[in-house]
């Protein structure tokens, strides 16, 4: 895979953007250590993430950074696809948890923003909600 755009379908361009996106936030640190490859690698194959798509993004975390946006319900569509993303394996730990806070501020979110729709997200995703639940219980405050 030479480039985002040689991906064929367009379901999994964006589950390929999900994935690029955690590998992104799993390296704002400079290194991706084997407690987030552990994080990461179950994710990748629960989306179809190709090993040779893994293995390059692992190699070349920035080349698809994270889509900024002003739009706050393209943000919040983000966030919770994410959360559709990871939550099958849980937020099990505060690696995993620093790692989606660390992809709502990159998606634009402030700093105390970020920590309250991170935080109710974990709390609404033990539950099956539609986006227009998530997006009516995160937008009331």
């Amino acid at each position: 895979m030479s480039d985002f755009t040689s991906i064929s379908s367009k379901e999994h361009s964006k589950r390929f953007a999900h994935f690029s996106s955690l590998v992104y936030m799993a390296q704002s640190d400079g290194v991706i250590d084997e407690n987030e490859k552990a994080f990461l690698k179950p994710i990748a194959v629960k989306l179809g993430i190709t090993e040779e798509e893994y293995n390059q993004l692992i190699q070349e975390p920035k080349k698809y950074p994270v889509e900024k946006t002003s739009d706050i319900n393209k943000r919040l569509r983000r966030l919770f696809e994410m959360f559709q993303v990871i939550y099958a394996n849980g937020i099990q730990d505060d690696l995993q948890r620093g790692i989606v806070y660390e992809y709502a501020l990159e998606l634009g979110f402030s700093k105390q923003y970020a920590e309250k729709v991170v935080d109710k997200s974990i709390s609404l995703f033990s539950g099956q909600f539609t986006f227009h639940d998530y997006h009516s219980v995160i937008s009331k405050e």
